[in-house]
């Protein structure tokens, strides 16, 4: 079963945050939240398209990471991270993996975040 893309602590706040202006401002996410999490990250303006360097690409996901990490810290709507002796290093680390994935969504990114952090309705 695929994961759902749904109003909720994880799926609301990825798309909050990637689209606000004030956030990462990734504008090629539609406003529509419904179909939102069908983007693909190779489609965000944070993933380069006229370098193949992925020393680039390593460094822009990186950035991307450790800010959505911060900021979604900063909305208070987790409460702590599924597996013990996680640190909120090896979150950043591995969702930097799934967005450099052009191929992957928001809807999965979405999903490697919940299965990272516990939420506060958890």
């Amino acid at each position: 079963m695929s994961y759902e893309w749904k109003e909720n602590y994880v799926c609301t706040p990825v798309f909050a945050i990637f689209r606000s202006e004030r956030m990462l401002d990734q504008q090629t996410i539609p406003s529509n939240f419904a179909g939102a999490g069908e983007t693909k990250l190779g489609s965000l303006t944070y993933y380069p398209r006229t370098s193949t360097d992925a020393t680039l690409l390593d460094n822009q996901a990186t950035m991307v990471a450790n800010m959505f990490v911060n900021y979604m810290e900063n909305l208070g709507v987790f409460s702590g991270l599924e597996a013990e002796g996680k640190t909120l290093r090896d979150v950043k680390n591995e969702l930097k993996a799934v967005l450099k994935d052009g191929d992957k969504k928001l809807v999965d990114f979405a999903q490697a975040l919940d299965a990272l952090v516990k939420f506060i309705d958890e």
